[in-house]
């Protein structure tokens, strides 16, 4: 057993990092700034990894953790506990799994390793509690190199900030609700009589859902409102992303449909109650909580801290304008896309505890990855957890999904088409019009950007008669992160940014996508294109195509990502035209083709 830990952060100047600790191990979580990685592999310190790779461990670890939250929702059941990330296990909010298989591995590693002294750089706050709680009852000495807070000073911090971002929320809804008052106060009450009853589709409105000419286009629910439209009232109620005034204008100047931001029927004290209301339910967790045989109740209580205080009064807010909106005008269906979102759970307890008789119907529009464990109940949450009457899925591959991975009642999940993804005629086959291009496709996460392009640069760095362009995720732009790569990509020129407008340009000038979780991949397979998904740190695989067996290679090293791309370019035009075959049907049953047949299990 490991007999000393040190806690360090990488905050510091590299020199005093290292100083004696000659002849230490060392663990460093997190994106590595390069200036430290570069002193750290000088040092007389031998690096230990985590290990992601080992499956058994790894679904230990992820059915331990739907079993705790499971738990949790049987005891702290409310419309307080659903409002949370952390019930709703969304991976993109959520760091609680992260957290707990950050520790457990450490603790793993602390009882396998004999080593005199390991250095653990960067672990998160929460993880220190609970590895020093560890360290405390198994005598091994533990020290802190962290910069340190009074306990009594950091709880004044944190009630202050609180404080801050609760006033902030509350400025931010108030001028949402002037807005939306501003343009929709006349029009509403003249085109939504509450003499008739209202199929209510609720979504989400971007700049970019309406084209040059005002015209409105659901990045959703495609083609669905105009169906709904012909058999039923249709009011479309909208959260708002981006630009509230500018989105809010043209929703409010589209004659074809109409558009109710959600904010419009909230009243000006509803975000200060949603407050008062949030702070006097917090969920605190008194007792020890056990995970795999270790105390991770600092863990948990920090992630409920980080909820209640960042996320919940917005998701707990969705009850009093559903409230309202149902006292405005009856309401005989209400339709949302779903992922088990917070926000999602809110609309269902609260549409139900004002209106017994209401169809509540949610559409699976994404992608799903066995990561996905939002879409994952536990056996004793499926009587506690709020549903909607009908989970529709965008086609069979999902269905099958969340029956057989999600534990989902069948009986609810019913199969319908794609409506985000239009179907198109396959395009002219371009694969051996051979570019020789490689298109990378990170995802919009710092260390998932900087892993993966550093994963690809190291491996294809020296072949020669290659082009390699990087397109970043529009919420990390190439420049954000480049500082921490390791080389500078402009001196490279196989390597470059891409300047393309869309997606589909990159796809058309490339033969082979490079992706770890990104959607991206989906849009690549139509086209015929060789994939490579890389397998990194990862709990649980994030490829959206997890069950996609034909022009897909899975890589785990530098070497075998180059072995996929010769693999690739080998194929011979037999092979190719078998697998590409095989690849379309895959996606006709991933993304059922849109019919007014399909579309009838909407109404």
């Amino acid at each position: 057993m490991t007999k000393k830990i040190v806690l360090l952060d990488d905050s510091k100047n590299p020199a005093h990092l290292l100083n004696n600790f000659s002849g230490s191990a060392y663990i460093y979580l997190g994106t590595k700034k390069p200036e430290i990685d570069i002193h750290l592999k000088n040092a007389d310190v031998k690096e230990v990894i985590i290990d992601f790779h080992d499956e058994k461990f790894n679904q230990e670890c992820v059915a331990a953790y739907i079993d705790l939250l499971g738990t949790l929702s049987l005891k702290y059941s409310s419309v307080f506990w659903w409002a949370t990330f952390t019930a709703s296990r969304n991976k993109f909010v959520s760091r609680l799994l992260p957290d707990l298989f950050t520790f457990i591995s450490l603790v793993k590693i602390i009882e396998k390793e004999d080593y005199s002294q390991l250095l653990v750089i960067n672990a998160p706050d929460a993880v220190v509690k609970s590895l020093r709680k560890y360290c405390i009852n198994h005598s091994i000495d533990i020290e802190s190199r962290h910069p340190s807070t009074k306990p009594v000073l950091s709880a004044v911090k944190r009630s202050i900030a609180r404080g801050i971002l609760s006033c902030q929320f509350i400025l931010s809804i108030w001028g949402k609700i002037c807005i939306s008052r501003l343009l929709f106060a006349a029009t509403v009450p003249q085109r939504v009589s509450s003499e008739k009853s209202w199929y209510v589709l609720r979504t989400w409105l971007y700049d970019r859902s309406f084209d040059d000419h005002g015209k409105y286009h659901d990045s959703f629910f495609g083609v669905l409102p105009k169906f709904i439209q012909k058999n039923k009232n249709l009011v479309i109620i909208a959260g708002i992303i981006g630009d509230f005034p500018k989105v809010a204008w043209k929703a409010h100047s589209v004659n074809e449909f109409i558009i109710i931001p959600q904010e419009y029927f909230l009243s000006f004290f509803d975000p200060v109650r949603a407050v008062i209301d949030v702070r006097k339910n917090t969920i605190h967790i008194e007792e020890d909580v056990v995970f795999l045989g270790n105390d991770i109740s600092a863990i948990l209580r920090a992630e409920l801290e980080r909820d209640f205080t960042f996320f919940v009064p917005l998701q707990y807010l969705y009850s009093f304008w559903i409230r309202r909106m149902q006292k405005m005008f009856p309401v005989e269906a209400f339709v949302t896309t779903y992922e088990n979102n917070p926000w999602e759970k809110v609309c269902f307890i609260s549409l139900r505890q004002n209106q017994d008789k209401i169809k509540i119907y949610g559409y699976q529009h994404a992608v799903l990855a066995v990561s996905s464990l939002n879409m994952v109940l536990s056996q004793v949450e499926k009587t506690t957890i709020p549903l909607p009457d009908k989970i529709i899925t965008i086609g069979e591959i999902t269905k099958n999904f969340l029956e057989e991975r999600g534990n989902i009642p069948q009986e609810i999940v019913k199969t319908g088409c794609g409506l985000r993804f239009i179907q198109f005629p396959p395009p002219e086959n371009k694969f051996y019009n051979k570019n020789y291009c490689i298109l990378v496709a990170p995802e919009g996460g710092l260390s998932e950007s900087v892993n993966l392009v550093t994963f690809v640069f190291n491996a294809l760095k020296d072949v020669k008669n290659l082009k390699v362009i990087i397109r970043s995720h529009p919420e990390l732009p190439f420049d954000q992160y480049s500082k921490y790569l390791h080389f500078d990509i402009s001196r490279y020129p196989q390597f470059s940014l891409s300047i393309a407008p869309g997606i589909q340009e990159d796809l058309a000038a490339c033969d082979i996508l490079i992706y770890r979780g990104s959607s991206v991949a989906i849009e690549g397979l139509k086209t015929g294109m060789g994939l490579i998904c890389v397998k990194m740190q990862d709990i649980l695989p994030v490829d959206p195509l997890f069950d996609c067996q034909w022009l897909k290679w899975t890589v785990e090293d530098e070497p075998g990502l180059k072995r996929a791309v010769e693999e690739i370019y080998a194929m011979n035009d037999d092979a190719y035209q078998k697998s590409l075959h095989e690849a379309r049907e895959y996606l006709k049953k991933y993304f059922y083709e849109v019919t007014d047949e399909r579309l009838q299990v909407f109404i």
